[in-house]
């Protein structure tokens, strides 16, 4: 009985020992193929337009909305899924300014002539994409 303890504990033993340096030299293996990426940056844009900067290996983003193109599209998935695509719609196109004092775009809804109503405002930082107003007038 006492032998087949040992015998038992010894399996045990091998086998922990066996995973961890397992385990170990895969990790050698996988970590060989990443190369860091010092003082070196990367640029690739999003489908929205956004820059995203690889600072090593860190990836920050770079003006989020690059464009009143972008800043557009993107007002019109926020605005659409508060107010709803049917009264966005009726608001389009979208008068576009940049605020330079504070970085931001300015998007506004539009109304026919002669049409009585509010449209929706939202303004958006052109660095991060932050939300700073979101408004709808009557």
């Amino acid at each position: 009985m006492r032998w087949t303890m040992n015998v038992r504990l010894t399996c045990c033993i091998f086998l922990i020992i066996g995973l961890l340096a397992g385990g170990f030299i895969g990790f050698i293996l996988v970590s060989k193929d990443i190369k860091p990426c010092n003082d070196v940056t990367y640029k690739m844009e999003d489908s929205m337009g956004a820059d995203w900067s690889y600072i090593d290996g860190i990836p920050k983003i770079v003006d989020a909305i690059p464009d009143a193109d972008a800043a557009s599209r993107m007002a019109n998935v926020v605005l659409s899924k508060i107010y709803g695509q049917d009264t966005i719609r009726k608001e389009m196109p979208f008068q576009v300014s940049f605020d330079k004092e504070y970085e931001a775009w300015i998007i506004e809804g539009t109304l026919p002539k002669g049409s009585v109503g509010g449209v929706a405002t939202i303004v958006m930082q052109k660095k991060d994409a932050k939300i700073l107003v979101i408004h709808h007038s009557k």
